[in-house]
């Protein structure tokens, strides 16, 4: 019981924790999403990306410039900080996110594609 109540705080917590980031234009990321610009997401930072590897190019930030997501477009590869998974339910680019997420899983063979989300932290996707 106390893993389930704890799943359902830090859940909650990060329904309660929204803020914008900026998503890069023509970029995987707002290819999935179906939007950039600003969006609303939900992280909690304990730790933050200092260093991206040169393969690998930031499309999203906050207002104070943390890098909020990856991608690495050869490898068709994107990693986000925030939870998808979580935000489904209210926010459309989160569904649109998780439904391409689970199609380049499923497709990963064929188009080569890899997906990263969040860091598995919570729970409850479609």
């Amino acid at each position: 019981m106390g893993r389930a109540h704890r799943a359902l705080a830090q859940r909650e917590a990060l329904i309660d924790s929204l803020h914008s980031v900026q998503v890069e234009a023509d970029t995987l990321l707002a290819d999935w999403m179906g939007i950039d610009g600003i969006v609303p997401v939900n992280s909690q930072h304990h730790q933050g990306i200092k260093t991206l590897a040169p393969s690998a190019r930031a499309v999203a930030y906050t207002d104070d410039g943390l890098v909020e997501a990856f991608e690495i477009a050869s490898d068709r590869l994107v990693a986000v900080q925030w939870h998808p998974e979580v935000l489904w339910r209210n926010e459309p680019h989160a569904l649109e996110h998780l439904r391409r997420f689970v199609t380049g899983k499923r497709g990963a063979r064929k188009a080569g594609a890899t997906a990263l989300v969040g860091d598995g932290a919570a729970n409850g996707g479609p």
